[in-house]
């Protein structure tokens, strides 16, 4: 599992069969469903750093992508897919403000759920709204950052203030609040 190609084929292999099953509606994928899901998510999150002057030019974010599109493959993901993902953006965040499990978690159900459609969503939109609203929560700067101030939070910097006054702990609760508020109709579907 050292070169990264053989993953990318792995996946891609894992992605044909997915679709072919799915196809077919062959009788055995339901009962090897949590041995193949098992098998793709233990990729997650991705890690890979390339090696310099890499000839491949594979980078994380093509295993992330390749990795997606797997899951994507078949709406029978979605019962194990989704929870899984909200579980990874309700973890603490380290010490980073760009904690990349999270944000790779932001990245696979935005892709995800509109494949799913909106019938898998509805059993697991508590847990992906509780997810949601800790990372724009926590979220100050960077790309989840970004992604809070896109829904009315801040993205400014973080003052030096840790006592729960300042520019950081007011961006928090209004993050915090605005997310709730414009995520909450997305769950009355």
């Amino acid at each position: 599992e050292k070169d990264p190609r053989n993953l990318v084929l792995y996946l891609q292999l894992m992605r044909a069969l997915c679709a072919a099953c799915e196809a077919s509606q062959s009788p055995g994928a339901g009962e090897a469903l949590g041995e193949v899901f098992d098998s793709l998510v233990c990729y997650f999150p991705i890690t890979f750093t390339p090696p310099p002057n890499d000839p491949h030019q594979i980078t994380p974010g093509h295993l992330l992508q390749a990795l997606l599109r797997t899951l994507r493959a078949t709406p029978m993901f979605a019962p194990l897919a989704l929870p899984f993902f909200a579980a990874k953006l309700r973890e603490v965040a380290s010490d980073s403000e760009e904690d990349p499990v999270r944000l790779q978690a932001l990245q696979a159900v935005a892709i995800l759920a509109p494949s799913f459609g909106a019938a898998a969503l509805v059993p697991h939109a508590t847990a992906l709204g509780e997810g949601l609203e800790r990372l724009f929560a926590t979220a100050t700067q960077g790309p989840a950052g970004v992604l809070a101030a896109g829904l009315g939070g801040s993205s400014s910097a973080p003052s030096d203030d840790r006592g729960g006054g300042g520019r950081r702990s007011a961006a928090r609760t209004s993050s915090r609040t605005r997310a709730k508020g414009a995520w909450t109709p997305c769950w009355a579907i």
